[in-house]
């Protein structure tokens, strides 16, 4: 397909069979560019810009899908015509690939130990650019009930309430919990380091500190 360097003509104004969408439908998305994918997901550009220049915009902007993906909301926001829907758009469509990658049915998720715990946050906080603490509800059998947001924060720092936590249990009827949070940096700013903090399975540049707990006494603590 000839490159369009024309900013002027909207998407709607191209031959049918070169636009986006109706290349996705009728040829699938592996036939789509990257520009091509995101311009789907955010639908139209600006004044003088196509969503597919959009996109491109993007892309050049981040470096990657995978750096766009990992760029803080804010970063996004101050991109020229990326703003409300738009934003909001892209915004779930990276929370949805990220889901993707975790079990379906959470139910039948058993966690047993730290490494196991650690296997899974993994691929849940995977490429985050804020400080997430997470809290891991489970029944008696150590299946998972519920993979709660307790706080968010910046770089550097989350604050949770213990409030929130064990009000959270109490609303899950839980038996144990595994307190998470992540540090998008790497570091781990001083804690107390485990034997398998460095065992090389940090592909995501994110080091994951663990609580785990049951009956309200915190039983183990590791950095993975």
């Amino acid at each position: 397909m000839a490159a369009r360097t024309t900013k002027s003509q909207g998407i709607i104004s191209w031959p049918q069979e070169e636009r986006p969408r109706e290349r996705l439908l009728s040829r699938g998305a592996q036939a789509l560019t990257d520009a091509e994918l995101v311009a789907i997901l955010v639908r139209v550009g600006f004044k003088g810009t196509s969503a597919v220049e959009l996109g491109r915009q993007l892309l050049k902007r981040f470096g990657s899908l995978r750096a766009m993906v990992e760029a803080p909301v804010i970063a996004l926001l101050e991109v020229k015509g990326l703003k409300g829907a738009k934003a909001a758009q892209l915004l779930a469509a990276m929370e949805i690939a990220r889901r993707v990658a975790v079990p379906a049915q959470r139910s039948e998720l058993v966690i047993k130990s730290t490494t196991g715990a650690a296997e899974y946050l993994r691929e849940r906080m995977c490429g985050l650019s804020e400080e997430q603490f997470r809290v891991l509800y489970l029944n008696r059998r150590y299946a998972l009930l519920e993979d709660a947001l307790i706080a968010q924060g910046s770089v550097e720092s989350v604050h949770p309430p213990l409030r929130t936590i064990v009000a959270r249990a109490l609303q899950a009827n839980a038996s144990a919990l595994i307190a998470a949070h992540n540090h998008p940096s790497g570091s781990r700013r001083g804690e107390r380091v485990g034997p398998s903090a460095d065992s090389g399975h940090d592909h995501c540049h994110t080091s994951i500190g663990i609580e785990a707990a049951g009956s309200c006494d915190c039983r183990r603590r590791d950095n993975l």
